[in-house]
């Protein structure tokens, strides 16, 4: 009997496994709030990178200290002299960093923390459009890099800090250099081809209220120019990028579009019923 009964047992071992793994398979992918992407440049899931992975923030941070966790972000010290000092999420509300909290509790659940870095770019990935929020040359810590769905491989660098575009590149954009240095190298943002210097003066108080994605991946920059609230939404029109401004008021501030020449890039700018519209084509 011991024989039979070894059998029948092990075949229950084996379609409860098989079950284990089917509800492993069905189970519900975890979704990233968009926020988190001003994240993901130091701080990958199990392991230590340029900052602590997500397992060690889920034990540093429980849910008890979801508090502690918005004030960190908003505004953090240096405690680890091995690792760059995190620069401020001031730009994300106290909502959004909350729902980054949450999302780091719900993702690194039953996953377990590894030391070793990693050798090669985890973050890889040449798909158009994407947005990285990384540190790149010349411009702020807060910036974000949106690149673009164009065959010519432009790239958008947009800083959150003055809520105003600083450059377009163009190129593939690396930014392993950044990662494997520990946080003490820049990320390759592509050729800088289109430098603006201003858009609505030098002198005006900005505060970045964040961005919303449309279907097409593009970005819609949301942020307060001496109190009048700007969108500025990013579109694709042929070979053409477009940057449409409004303003909640109607009325946009006073536009002073200033930039270098470039020989690759022709810029036009129009203003129409409150509606500044800039066309960037490519000069060849």
């Amino acid at each position: 009997m011991r024989p039979i009964i070894r059998r029948v047992f092990l075949g229950k071992s084996l379609l409860l496994l098989q079950a284990v793994a089917l509800q492993a398979s069905a189970a519900p992918k975890i979704e990233a709030p968009a926020t988190f992407l001003n994240c993901q440049a130091c701080h990958l899931l199990a392991d230590v990178q340029v900052g602590p992975s997500l397992v060690e923030l889920a034990k540093l941070y429980p849910a008890e200290s979801r508090d502690y966790f918005i004030e960190w972000c908003i505004n953090p010290g240096k405690k680890r002299p091995e690792m760059p000092q995190m620069p401020s999420m001031a730009h994300l509300t106290k909502d959004q960093l909350g729902e980054i909290h949450d999302y780091v509790l719900k993702v690194t659940e039953g996953v377990t923390a590894k030391q070793v870095r990693a050798k090669t770019d985890p973050f890889k990935d040449t798909s158009r459009p994407r947005i990285v929020r990384t540190f790149l040359p010349d411009t702020g810590p807060a910036s974000v890099l949106v690149a673009l769905p164009l065959e010519s491989k432009w790239n958008l660098v947009w800083d959150t800090d003055q809520c105003r575009l600083r450059y377009l590149s163009k190129g593939e954009v690396d930014n392993w250099p950044y990662l494997r240095s520990n946080g003490n190298s820049l990320a390759d943002g592509g050729e800088p081809i289109y430098v603006e210097t201003h858009l609505f003066g030098s002198d005006e108080k900005v505060e970045f209220l964040g961005y919303r994605l449309a279907k097409t991946g593009l970005p819609t920059f949301l942020y307060t120019v001496n109190g009048s609230r700007i969108s500025e939404t990013l579109s694709i029109s042929g070979d053409d990028l477009v940057r449409s401004l409004t303003s909640s008021t109607g009325t946009l501030p006073i536009v002073d579009l200033s930039h270098e020449d470039s020989s690759e890039v022709e810029t036009t700018s129009a203003v129409e019923q409150g509606k500044l519209t800039i066309t960037h084509r490519s000069a060849k």
